[in-house]
Protein backbone atom coordinates (compact mmCIF):
# COMPACT_ATOMS: atom_id res chain seq x y z
CA UNK A 1 0.00 0.00 0.00
CA UNK A 2 1.70 3.16 -1.19
CA UNK A 3 1.38 6.07 1.19
CA UNK A 4 1.14 9.78 0.64
CA UNK A 5 4.65 11.33 0.59
CA UNK A 6 3.48 14.06 3.00
CA UNK A 7 2.36 11.41 5.49
CA UNK A 8 5.66 9.54 5.20
CA UNK A 9 7.59 12.79 5.66
CA UNK A 10 5.55 13.70 8.77
CA UNK A 11 6.07 10.23 10.23
CA UNK A 12 9.82 10.41 9.57
CA UNK A 13 10.00 13.75 11.39
CA UNK A 14 8.28 12.16 14.37
CA UNK A 15 10.68 9.21 14.29
CA UNK A 16 13.64 11.60 14.43
CA UNK A 17 12.20 13.41 17.44
CA UNK A 18 11.32 10.14 19.16
CA UNK A 19 14.88 8.87 18.71
CA UNK A 20 16.21 12.10 20.23
CA UNK A 21 13.82 11.87 23.20
CA UNK A 22 14.72 8.21 23.64
CA UNK A 23 18.48 8.75 23.60
CA UNK A 24 18.46 11.85 25.80
CA UNK A 25 16.03 10.14 28.18
CA UNK A 26 18.30 7.10 28.34
CA UNK A 27 21.25 9.38 29.17
CA UNK A 28 19.34 11.09 31.97
CA UNK A 29 18.16 7.72 33.23
CA UNK A 30 21.80 6.74 33.72
CA UNK A 31 22.63 10.07 35.38
CA UNK A 32 19.76 9.67 37.87
CA UNK A 33 20.76 6.07 38.52
CA UNK A 34 24.36 7.04 39.30
CA UNK A 35 23.15 9.86 41.54
CA UNK A 36 20.97 7.41 43.48
CA UNK A 37 17.58 8.87 42.51
CA UNK A 38 15.66 5.64 41.96
CA UNK A 39 12.29 7.38 41.49
CA UNK A 40 13.63 9.62 38.73
CA UNK A 41 15.49 6.74 37.08
CA UNK A 42 12.35 4.60 37.06
CA UNK A 43 10.24 7.41 35.56
CA UNK A 44 12.81 8.07 32.85
CA UNK A 45 13.11 4.37 32.07
CA UNK A 46 9.37 3.60 32.01
CA UNK A 47 7.69 6.77 30.82
CA UNK A 48 10.28 8.52 28.68
CA UNK A 49 12.52 5.84 27.19
CA UNK A 50 10.00 2.98 27.19
CA UNK A 51 7.05 4.91 25.80
CA UNK A 52 9.23 6.61 23.20
CA UNK A 53 10.42 3.19 22.00
CA UNK A 54 6.81 2.01 21.61
CA UNK A 55 5.77 5.13 19.68
CA UNK A 56 8.85 4.98 17.45
CA UNK A 57 8.25 1.32 16.56
CA UNK A 58 4.68 2.11 15.53
CA UNK A 59 5.82 5.02 13.36
CA UNK A 60 8.53 2.96 11.68
CA UNK A 61 6.14 0.09 10.97
CA UNK A 62 3.63 2.52 9.51
CA UNK A 63 6.26 4.04 7.19
CA UNK A 64 7.27 0.57 5.97
CA UNK A 65 3.62 -0.40 5.50
CA UNK A 66 3.20 2.65 3.27
CA UNK A 67 6.19 1.44 1.24
CA UNK A 68 8.14 4.48 2.36
CA UNK A 69 11.69 4.65 3.57
CA UNK A 70 12.75 5.56 7.07
CA UNK A 71 14.99 8.55 6.45
CA UNK A 72 15.98 10.15 9.68
CA UNK A 73 18.55 12.86 10.22
CA UNK A 74 19.66 12.75 13.80
CA UNK A 75 20.63 15.82 15.77
CA UNK A 76 23.47 15.78 18.25
CA UNK A 77 22.26 15.74 21.82
CA UNK A 78 24.45 16.13 24.86
CA UNK A 79 23.95 15.24 28.48
CA UNK A 80 25.78 17.24 31.12
CA UNK A 81 25.61 15.34 34.42
CA UNK A 82 26.58 18.54 36.24
CA UNK A 83 23.32 20.18 35.19
CA UNK A 84 21.12 21.05 38.12
CA UNK A 85 17.95 18.99 38.52
CA UNK A 86 15.69 21.97 37.86
CA UNK A 87 17.44 22.72 34.57
CA UNK A 88 17.29 19.06 33.55
CA UNK A 89 13.56 18.91 34.24
CA UNK A 90 12.97 22.21 32.42
CA UNK A 91 14.92 20.87 29.43
CA UNK A 92 12.87 17.69 29.51
CA UNK A 93 9.66 19.72 29.55
CA UNK A 94 10.82 21.75 26.54
CA UNK A 95 11.77 18.60 24.60
CA UNK A 96 8.47 16.87 25.35
CA UNK A 97 6.49 20.01 24.45
CA UNK A 98 8.34 20.12 21.11
CA UNK A 99 7.43 16.47 20.58
CA UNK A 100 3.78 17.18 21.41
CA UNK A 101 3.72 20.06 18.90
CA UNK A 102 5.29 17.78 16.29
CA UNK A 103 2.56 15.18 16.90
CA UNK A 104 -0.08 17.87 16.44
CA UNK A 105 1.53 19.04 13.18
CA UNK A 106 1.87 15.47 11.95
CA UNK A 107 -1.75 14.78 12.81
CA UNK A 108 -2.78 17.77 10.71
CA UNK A 109 -0.66 16.63 7.73
CA UNK A 110 -1.93 13.05 7.99
CA UNK A 111 -5.54 14.18 8.42
CA UNK A 112 -5.29 16.55 5.45
CA UNK A 113 -3.97 13.64 3.37
CA UNK A 114 -7.11 11.68 4.26
CA UNK A 115 -5.38 8.94 6.25
CA UNK A 116 -7.85 8.79 9.12
CA UNK A 117 -6.51 5.52 10.54
CA UNK A 118 -3.02 6.93 11.03
CA UNK A 119 -4.48 10.21 12.30
CA UNK A 120 -6.44 8.31 14.97
CA UNK A 121 -3.34 6.34 15.92
CA UNK A 122 -1.32 9.55 16.22
CA UNK A 123 -3.94 10.85 18.67
CA UNK A 124 -3.44 7.74 20.79
CA UNK A 125 0.35 8.09 20.68
CA UNK A 126 0.04 11.75 21.59
CA UNK A 127 -1.74 10.77 24.82
CA UNK A 128 1.41 9.17 26.22
CA UNK A 129 3.36 12.35 25.40
CA UNK A 130 0.70 14.38 27.22
CA UNK A 131 0.93 12.04 30.24
CA UNK A 132 4.65 12.75 30.44
CA UNK A 133 3.95 16.49 30.31
CA UNK A 134 1.40 16.18 33.13
CA UNK A 135 3.94 14.33 35.27
CA UNK A 136 6.65 16.93 34.63
CA UNK A 137 4.17 19.71 35.43
CA UNK A 138 3.19 18.03 38.69
CA UNK A 139 6.86 17.75 39.61
CA UNK A 140 7.36 21.45 38.85
CA UNK A 141 4.48 22.28 41.20
CA UNK A 142 5.89 20.03 43.93
CA UNK A 143 9.34 21.58 43.55
CA UNK A 144 7.91 25.09 43.85
CA UNK A 145 5.92 24.04 46.93
CA UNK A 146 8.55 22.14 48.90
CA UNK A 147 11.94 23.15 47.45
CA UNK A 148 14.17 21.16 45.15
CA UNK A 149 16.25 19.57 47.93
CA UNK A 150 13.22 18.08 49.69
CA UNK A 151 11.75 16.96 46.38
CA UNK A 152 15.00 15.24 45.36
CA UNK A 153 15.11 13.52 48.77
CA UNK A 154 11.75 11.93 47.90
CA UNK A 155 13.22 10.55 44.67
CA UNK A 156 15.85 8.41 46.42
Amino acid sequence: MTGDPKVIKALNELVALEITVHEVGHGWEKVWECAGYKGLRKFWDDKVVGKSRIRRRYLEKRIVRFEGQITVTLQTATIDPATKAEAALAGAMKAVMNLLNAYRSAWKAVSDAGDNTTADDLCDLQKSVEATIFKLESWARQISDIDIKLWLAQQV
